[in-house]
């Protein structure tokens, strides 16, 4: 999933709890409203992580998603209800 728009930082965070099914491991870099600008993220076997992104600016945000028989559009979809309006 790729985006350059800002995700909420809070439904991120709960986003990161439910991990969708099929999902081992997701990881990414986007822009949020929390305390950083950009936002660093690991999640796997249940534990994540959530850190400032001290690195160079992306030109775009994005998550990457690692797992068996995922489903494209529902990802999407969840991904895309994490954009604040």
């Amino acid at each position: 999933f790729r985006t350059d728009r800002v995700l909420s930082d809070e439904a991120l965070e709960d986003f990161l709890y439910e991990s969708p099914q099929g999902v081992y491991r997701l990881k990414g870099i986007v822009r949020t409203d929390g305390d950083s600008d950009w936002t660093f993220f690991s999640s796997v076997a249940g534990r994540f992580e959530m850190e400032a992104h001290g690195g160079p600016t992306p030109e775009t945000g994005a998550i990457v998603f690692i797992g068996k028989s995922l489903d494209r559009v529902a990802l999407e979809a969840r991904c895309e209800g994490l954009i604040l309006s």
